[in-house]
């Protein structure tokens, strides 16, 4: 019979296909900087079902002392693997570094929009992302 960690482990990644779909199609055929912008205002984003995937995603991570192979760490190499590609495309001219910049405050977003889901709206979000690529990008 699968652990707990695992069901929620196995929730989480089925969610992941659906998350890069989504990605796709609001990034688009998007370019420069436009893209990097579009693909942080992604992930700082938070649709209705997002709430519960994510206490689903800190449960997972809280069994990682008891369980580590549990936990989905495929999920945060694509994402840090989405942020290198959008930011080659807009010309930063340190890919690796900005692709971790943003990945460890959007990993925080995700914590952050949980503890507080009326500080964060979409809108205080959004100006957080632009204000992150605006101060990579060398426009």
């Amino acid at each position: 019979m699968p652990t707990r960690t695992a069901l929620i482990t196995d929730a989480v990644r089925a969610a992941e296909s659906q998350w890069r779909a989504d990605l796709e199609s609001r990034v688009g055929d998007r370019t420069g900087a436009d893209r990097l912008r579009a693909t942080v205002e992604w992930h700082l984003s938070t649709e209705p079902e997002d709430l519960l995937l994510r206490t689903m995603w800190v449960e997972m991570l809280s069994a990682a002392h008891v369980d580590p192979a549990g936990v989905d760490r495929q999920e945060p190499r694509e994402s840090r693997r989405e942020f290198l590609d959008a930011a080659l495309a807009a010309g930063v001219s340190d890919a690796a570094l900005a692709a971790d910049i943003l990945s460890l405050p959007t990993r925080g977003y995700y914590v952050s929009s949980m503890e507080e889901p009326g500080y964060w709206t979409a809108e205080r979000a959004a100006r957080v992302a632009r204000a992150v690529v605006d101060a990579l990008v060398d426009d």
